[in-house]
């Protein structure tokens, strides 16, 4: 019997009672890293639970979030800031090849354009993120993130090699802060936040209040805070 990956691979199974032969054909050789950590994780298991004669690997049900644009824009002093959040289960498999709103992750796409005729300093940036009801969505860094898609994926440290790709791969698409927004320079960047447990990561999100912290321009005394409300 064989049956496809769903990523340009085939998977052959051979069985005879509990025995259960597996073999991977790669038709395709470039891989994101979770593609392959997930493919990994997979045959691991199925070999585990064929050795067990137990039920082979099972990828859980798949369950559609609530799809919709949700974001906002201002502009201040010259800076534009434009934060949308993404809830489009399609979006997110596309970017990240996990669902990362049932992982209780919420990823907001931030698009900062200095329009004005000085830098302006995102060194001590905080991000603040909450809901109409007051619940608090904890800002994750992009290792943090990852550490939650391995708890919600139940998948295992001894797999560190790709661990670290994928560490890597979400600092790369993180919000860059560390230098200073030059004029003319626009940013783009993700920032991860966890969804609390009090609220249902299935249902639509909405009226949800964005506050970024502690923005500089030099020359300036005082520290700014931008508020953005993400809604439909």
């Amino acid at each position: 019997m064989s049956s496809s990956a769903g990523d340009g691979s085939a998977i052959h199974r051979l069985s005879q009672g509990c025995e259960e032969t597996i073999i991977v054909e790669l038709r395709r050789l470039k891989r994101s890293p979770l593609q392959r950590l997930l493919l990994l994780f997979a045959l691991v298991s199925v070999a585990i639970a064929s050795a067990a004669c137990g039920q082979p690997f099972r990828v859980p049900e798949q369950v559609r979030p609530i799809s919709g644009r949700l974001g906002s824009s201002t502009t201040l002093r010259g800076l534009t800031l434009g934060a949308e959040a993404i809830v489009d289960e399609d979006k997110l498999i596309e970017l990240f090849e996990a669902n990362m709103m049932l992982a209780r992750i919420l990823v907001v796409k931030l698009t900062l354009k200095n329009q004005g005729g000085g830098s302006v300093d995102f060194h001590d940036l905080e991000f603040d993120l909450r809901d109409l009801h007051g619940h608090r969505f904890e800002f994750l860094q992009p290792r943090k993130a990852v550490e939650k898609l391995y708890d919600y994926y139940e998948i295992n440290n001894y797999v560190i090699f790709f661990r670290k790709e994928l560490e890597e791969d979400f600092e790369r698409q993180g919000l860059q802060t560390k230098d200073e927004l030059q004029p003319g320079e626009e940013r783009k960047g993700l920032v991860f936040f966890e969804i609390p447990e009090e609220v249902d990561n299935l249902s639509p999100l909405d009226g949800l209040t964005l506050r970024l912290k502690r923005l500089h321009w030099p020359g300036v005394e005082k520290n700014v805070t931008v508020e953005l409300l993400l809604s439909r």
